[in-house]
């Protein structure tokens, strides 16, 4: 080995792509053979019989008639265009070869030549796909051939013995172009010729005679062996030097794209339909790939351009994306990853010429504005990626990656390495951000994961799993059978204690989201196991674990109900267990959604008899009264504290329905105790409204309340009523300035005579409107219209004597809209009429029998705020006359001098 070769690379960017690109195989994109000795293919039409050879101009019309004209594929659509494609064909469903020996001289002669030619190896298949007729004149525009069916590689065409003129074969691929003439042997002899399907091709015009030629699919089996490693001897320990100098010295770069020679579909994109180069180059990334913690793919390139076809180039709107991204196996991981140009190693592409692109839209033309014109270029790719940055897909929109395809590719890299800890701890990083990512779900890779850690004795796969598929039939199969198979290990089962389940179980338990999710699930886990005693040793240490976790949780919420009835379902009459088993965890920790929830389930449900309903209702409502109690802050508007509001209500409710009048008293007078002595929130009126009414509505169906019950209501909705509907009523309006007047304005210099006139006109009580001549410039009437700031009170416009803009007088005008304290109503009258809205519901005569006379005229009623009225909201003075004029406000169809001689400016 050379000292050069032993050097690290300056550029690992350039280094990578030489060593890429030396590399070489026997395989060429086309081929071509003539044989003069061959076997007759005895080739038969339905309605016609067998076609002698060479083929007469009488048979080439009887076969034409028996033809189609052969369509061309544009896009998803397939088109009869005789202006790119003129040629004849019968589908081979339609003909045949009788004779017996013709398939072994295809395969043996004819395939095996052009598959060692193409690089193709010895498993390549030709599976019949047209029989066509070439007349004078036919040809066949310039085109690439689609992919017919999975695995399908390139083309084999058979010329039959048929002279001809013409109709040479052009082919081009990578800037290299080839011509293959079929006409010179076309005689006697039989040509074959074969081309990788992205290979652009042409049939040019044919001049005399007729052609006819059978086409074959070349297809890939999906099981294609690889190389043999011996291949890669040479080339190994130079990309591997390349990829460690990369880590090294480039460690914000973590992925980078090759471009292959060949383009693929979908359906063919996989190491072992890879044709010529490109299978020493994926094969030879994917041996060493690993090792140096890479991963391979192979993807699906397509770059963008847009351009507005007056638009100079260097315009150009571009971006480049990875549309599908796959494993070397064919598996789909990942698609729409956009790609930065510094991650593709090649100097120039050719997107710069439009003639070479893929696809192309026309722009369209939709009003003024043109559409641009869109080019595409596609290229196939195998993408070399950091493996500890393969979590960085999960970054993609949701959709757009397989999580458990990624998954299932890092497993692949640690479980072919379990002895290299630094390659398991790097994949099981990457796999436990995959399961803990939001975005991308992933389910069938979990019971695989689950395995593979319990192999490695990697607790972190194996919590990371756990915690993501808990609750999934799948997982805790999974487990159950792991469990068990331990089991049957185990010396001394009787051993098989809280430790071991810990060990196995632990993660449930572990952020569980509430203790009737941990107990359903463990209760399904139950059911997986077989063994008696083992499941025996299960349930007590489920017992033991929901005690704990009912003991120990910072806080029972509503999400733990089902578990709480379920317990107190357990323990029917027993109201010792109750009372030192269960309250005390309700009463220190217990939600007011949790306890409402649990009084309202006790009393409607049938499991519950009435004496011990009003038992547990009464212990509830005593020890939890703090809890239950309502507070300033839940009279937040919105969601969750309705809800709060709506089940106090109930409360009450199902207390009143139990004779539990005393339990309702305390928790009546401790929240309106919490209602005196705290803040209402803003904007609580609507949820106090609510809440009274529908409190109201309740009491209604109450009969025979005790005076004492009845005194602790009054008091109740007065402190309700009073701090958050009555205290929130506007002030009602002080008339401070007579008639039109207005506070004074102006830049407060004595020497404006302008402003001076201004402040004289804005505090006269008598004059609505004043005028001030302009120049031609605009500065006097910009000086006054910065101090013009009563919005609502006044206005001001320019106006000309004559036509507008033309050399007659302008005068700039101010003015008074309405008075002063007619603006103060306007803003008074928008939020009294709210909350008189919101008192309507309250009015009637159970209120005015609870709080009294004098109570329900201020605190419903609402009288006192406005001056004179009864609270119902008046409309304001009339005019003397009658016309329904608000005095001191301007009639809106008043106007100022002739309109004919006036225009308003444009401000």
């Amino acid at each position: 080995m050379s000292d050069s070769d032993t050097e690290p690379f300056s550029d690992w960017h350039s280094g990578l792509v030489d060593c890429l690109d030396g590399i070489r195989t026997a395989g060429d994109f086309s081929w071509t053979a003539t044989y003069n000795v061959f076997v007759n293919p005895g080739l038969e039409m339905d309605g016609y019989g067998q076609v002698p050879l060479p083929l007469s101009p009488r048979d080439a019309q009887a076969i034409k008639k028996a033809c189609r004209p052969a369509p061309f594929g544009m896009g998803d659509q397939t088109l009869v265009d005789d202006s790119v494609r003129k040629t004849w064909e019968l589908d081979c469903s339609q003909f045949r070869p009788a004779n017996p020996r013709w398939q072994a001289f295809l395969d043996g002669n004819v395939l095996a030549a052009a598959s060692q030619r193409l690089g193709l190896g010895a498993a390549v298949t030709a599976k019949p796909h047209k029989l066509l007729l070439y007349e004078p004149g036919s040809f066949f525009k310039p085109h690439k051939d689609s992919q017919k069916e999975p695995g399908m590689v390139g083309t084999l065409v058979v010329c039959l013995p048929s002279e001809h003129e013409g109709g040479d074969v052009q082919l081009s691929f990578k800037g290299e172009k080839r011509s293959y003439a079929t006409g010179p042997a076309s005689r006697f002899d039989l040509t074959a010729l074969a081309w990788f399907g992205d290979v652009l091709h042409e049939v040019k015009k044919l001049t005399s005679g007729y052609r006819l030629v059978l086409t074959y699919n070349i297809v890939l089996p999906s099981n294609t062996s690889p190389l043999s490693a011996s291949f890669f001897d040479a080339q190994t320990e130079k990309l591997q030097r390349i990829l460690t100098d990369w880590q090294k010295t480039d460690r914000k770069a973590y992925r980078m794209y090759y471009l292959l020679d060949h383009q693929y579909s979908e359906s063919s994109l996989s190491l072992g339909k890879l044709v010529g180069r490109d299978v020493a180059v994926c094969q030879l990334l994917n041996h060493v790939a690993s090792a140096s913690s890479f991963s391979v793919f192979l993807a699906h390139m397509t770059h963008h351009k847009e351009r507005q076809e007056e638009e100079p180039y260097d315009d150009d709107e571009e971006c480049t994306e990875l549309r599908k991204i796959y494993t070397c196996d064919g598996q789909l991981i990942a698609q729409g990853l956009a790609v930065h140009p510094k991650e593709i190693p090649y100097p120039v592409l050719a997107y710069h010429d439009d003639a070479a692109a893929d696809s192309e839209d026309e722009p369209e033309y939709l009003g003024n504005e043109d559409s641009p014109i869109r080019f595409r270029y596609h290229n196939t790719v195998v993408v070399l990626f950091a493996t500890p940055m393969l979590h960085s897909l999960l970054n993609l929109d949701a959709g757009n990656v397989m999580v458990d395809a990624l998954v299932s590719e890092v497993a692949r890299d640690f479980k072919n390495r379990p002895d290299d800890d630094e390659a398991v701890a790097c994949a099981v990083q990457v796999i436990k951000k995959c399961y803990e990512n939001k975005k991308h779900q992933s389910s069938s890779t979990l019971p695989q994961m689950i395995q593979w850690s319990v192999t490695l004795n990697n607790d972190t796969l194996y919590e990371a799993a756990v915690a993501v598929g808990k609750y999934r039939p799948q997982v805790q199969q999974a487990i159950a059978r792991l469990v068990e198979k331990e089991y049957t290990k185990c010396a001394d089962p009787q051993s098989f204690e809280g430790q071991v389940w810990d060990k196995w179980l632990g993660t449930f338990v572990k952020d569980t989201d509430s203790i009737t999710w941990l107990e359903q699930a463990l209760s399904t886990f139950s059911s997986y196991l077989q063994d008696t005693q083992l499941k025996a040793s299960f349930q007590s240490w489920k017992s033991a674990t929901l005690t704990t976790q009912l003991e120990t949780r910072p806080q029972l919420k509503d999400g733990d109900h089902d578990f709480v009835i379920n317990a107190m379902s357990a323990h029917h009459n027993n109201t010792e267990w109750f009372t030192t088993s269960l309250l005390p965890h309700l009463r220190s920790r217990g939600t007011s959604s949790l306890l409402c929830r649990v009084l309202s389930t006790v009393f409607r449900s049938k499991d519950f008899a009435s004496d011990e309903t009003k038992a547990i209702f009464k212990l509830i409502a005593k020890d939890c009264k703090l809890t239950l109690a309502l507070r300033t802050t839940n009279l937040k508007s919105g969601y969750p504290h309705s809800l709060v509001l709506s089940s106090f209500v109930s409360l009450i409710d199902q207390g009143l329905e139990l004779g539990l009048a005393d339990s309702v008293r305390n928790l009546l007078d401790k929240s309106r105790l919490r209602f005196q002595a705290g803040k209402f929130p803003d904007g609580a009126g609507p949820s106090v409204a609510t809440l009274l009414s529908d409190l109201v509505r309740t009491l209604q169906k109450q009969s025979n309340l005790k005076a004492t019950m009845v005194a602790t209501l009054k008091a109740f909705f007065e402190t309700a009523l009073r701090k958050g509907l009555r205290n929130t009523a506007p002030v009602y309006p002080v008339e401070q300035l007579k008639g039109w007047a207005v506070p004074a304005q102006g830049c407060g210099d004595s020497s404006c005579s302008d402003c001076k006139d201004l402040g004289d006109f804005l505090l006269a009580e008598d004059r609505e409107s004043i005028r001030f001549p302009l120049a031609t410039t605009q500065t006097r009437h910009k000086h006054l219209e910065g101090f013009l700031y009563r919005k609502g009170v006044l206005d001001w416009e320019t106006v000309w004597e004559g036509p507008m803009f033309s050399d007659t007088p302008r005068w700039f005008t101010v003015m008074k809209k309405k008075t002063m304290f007619q603006r103060d109503l306007d803003l008074f009258e928008p939020p009294m009429k709210a909350l008189e809205d919101r008192m309507k519901p309250l009015k009637g005569d159970y209120l005015k029998k609870l709080l009294g006379e004098d109570g329900y005229r201020e605190l419903v009623l609402l009288e006192g705020i406005r001056p004179g009225g009864d609270g119902a909201g008046e409309k304001g003075q009339q005019g003397e006359a009658g016309d329904g004029h608000v005095v001191g406000k301007r009639p809106a169809e008043e106007e100022l001098g002739d309109a004919q001689k006036r225009h308003k400016a444009v401000r």
